[in-house]
C-alpha cells in the first residue's frame, strides 16, 4: 500500500497537464512529500484528513513556485493548486477521498458562477 504521496513540480510524476498548467513549477523542481500512513482512507473523517494534508502541501509547492504579485499571480497560484491536489487525489485513488475532492470542487465551481 502507498503511504505517500510525493509532490513535485515536475511533469514527469505529475503528468503534463501539471507542465502545461504550471510551466513555472517543472522548472523549479520542488517537492513535499505527503504521507498518509496512520490514515484509513476508507473512512470520510481520514480521507479529509488527507485532503487538507494535500491542500497544504499544494499550497506551500505553489508558493514557492509562482512569482510575482496581483491578479494574474494569484490566479496562476490557484490554478497551480487545483492542479496538484487533482493529480494527488487521482494518483492517491481512493473512492472517498476522490469522492469529496469532486464534492469539493462542485463547490468551487457554484460559488465562482455566484
Amino acid at each position: 500500500m502507498k503511504t505517500a504521496f510525493r509532490f513535485a513540480a515536475i511533469a514527469a510524476a505529475l503528468g503534463t497537464s501539471l507542465a502545461l498548467s504550471v510551466p513555472a513549477a517543472a522548472e523549479t523542481g520542488i517537492t513535499e512529500v505527503v504521507k498518509y500512513y496512520d490514515l484509513n482512507l476508507t473512512q470520510p473523517t481520514d480521507a479529509q484528513k488527507l485532503y487538507r494534508r494535500l491542500q497544504g502541501a499544494a499550497w506551500r509547492v505553489c508558493r514557492d513556485t509562482v512569482s510575482g504579485s496581483g491578479a494574474a499571480a494569484m490566479l496562476q497560484q490557484g490554478t497551480c493548486i487545483r492542479t496538484l491536489v487533482e493529480s494527488a487525489v487521482h494518483n492517491v485513488n481512493k473512492p472517498v477521498l476522490t469522492a469529496l475532492h469532486e464534492g469539493k470542487a462542485a463547490e468551487a465551481d457554484l460559488t465562482a458562477s455566484r
